[in-house]
């Protein structure tokens, strides 16, 4: 079909309605940038530039070929939660069915299964002596068992919520629990009793750890982080700087630093004198939903929904290396003690032991 644009052109109508278009195109044009100067800005984070450059880092520095990984084990059942005994005689997983495996770490074989909790095992701790295990649970109990026999010794059911992290002060004569009825419990689990309770602001609480001089106290829960005196339970300080729940705690060796990681996908190194943030790491595409710290105190681990364990040297940021999971999130991360290997768990229901 050919059109006469001579008799369009003539038609009043039709510059009507080019005229019409043109004033709508610019109506739409107008608002959209409208829109776009009214939209606050995004907040500005202050993040460490993401380097794998380390050239200029120790060429001692432990962690820098973690290549060489070898399952270790398949559960029946998603991994919530990893401990390892600081003798290495003894690797403990939590499941999402509220089993408990102790493992036999050298030879692999399994020495007891623990099928005394209701619903999943979301965090384990081991005393310092290698003899007691804590493990808790969405059940909202702390049970607390022996390592070496797998023997329940006892039920610790004052929490009203899942309990979320358990950690033992480094002498061992405490246990801490955070959960989500917002509350922390310090526990003289020897004899069961509960003796003090402290309140995280009406927020749920994600993550505990204690400091290895037994002075702190740290707790994290919804964007932000409490320290507290560990002697008298005071608060002393808060930490404001995530804006999203905060699951993993860990002190660094020295007791100078706190690394935390969140769902806010943030691994933040925490000054503990100054109160401040030394490093803000952004590396992970999701969530942060663990972190450990290899026992000389400058590698830290962290572990991720998006698959990922990432290796970050404490001082400077850096980013060391970048270790592929198989296929589900980083649940749990464990470091033994004599720093000879870092031992994952994921969503696929596999232990991975990773070594130089």
């Amino acid at each position: 079909m050919r059109y006469n644009f001579r008799k369009l052109q003539d038609n009043p109508r039709w510059l009507l309605w080019m005229g019409g278009a043109i004033a709508l195109a610019a109506v739409v044009a107008g608002g959209w940038l409208l829109v776009q100067s009214l939209s606050p800005a995004p907040p500005t984070i202050a993040t460490t530039p993401l380097s794998t450059d380390t050239k200029n880092l120790a060429p001692t520095l432990p962690f820098q070929a973690l290549k060489n990984v070898r399952v270790f084990a398949t559960t029946p059942s998603p991994i919530h939660s990893l401990a390892i005994s600081s003798d290495n005689r003894f690797l403990v997983s939590g499941d999402n069915d509220g089993t408990i495996q102790i493992w036999d770490l050298k030879s692999g074989q399994l020495r007891h299964t623990l099928t005394q909790h209701k619903f999943a095992v979301l965090s384990l701790a081991i005393s310092s002596d290698n003899q007691t295990l804590a493990s808790a649970s969405r059940d909202r109990t702390v049970k607390i068992w022996s390592l070496v026999t797998g023997q329940l010794q006892r039920s610790l059911d004052r929490h009203q919520d899942a309990v979320n992290s358990v950690t033992f002060s480094p002498d061992g004569e405490r246990l801490v629990s955070g959960s989500r009825d917002t509350t922390i419990n310090i526990w003289n689990w020897r004899a069961g009793q509960l003796q003090q309770t402290l309140t995280e602001d009406s927020f749920p609480v994600y993550s505990v750890a204690i400091s290895p001089d037994n002075r702190w106290i740290a707790s994290g829960g919804f964007q932000g982080i409490e320290l507290w005196d560990a002697q008298s339970g005071t608060l002393v300080k808060s930490l404001p700087g995530h804006y999203k729940d905060v699951n993993s705690l860990v002190f660094s060796p020295d007791n100078r630093f706190l690394i935390s990681g969140s769902r806010d996908r943030a691994v933040n190194i925490w000054d503990i004198k100054t109160g401040k943030v030394l490093h803000n790491l952004f590396g992970h595409f999701l969530e942060v939903e663990t972190v450990a710290i290899h026992p000389d105190g400058t590698i830290i681990a962290s572990g991720s929904a998006d698959k990922t364990i990432k290796l970050w040297h404490l001082q400077s940021g850096q980013l060391i290396d970048t270790l592929e999971e198989a296929n589900g999130k980083v649940a749990a991360i464990a470091i033994s003690q004599d720093g000879k290997y870092l031992i994952s768990a994921s969503q696929d229901r596999t232990i991975r032991i990773w070594q130089e």
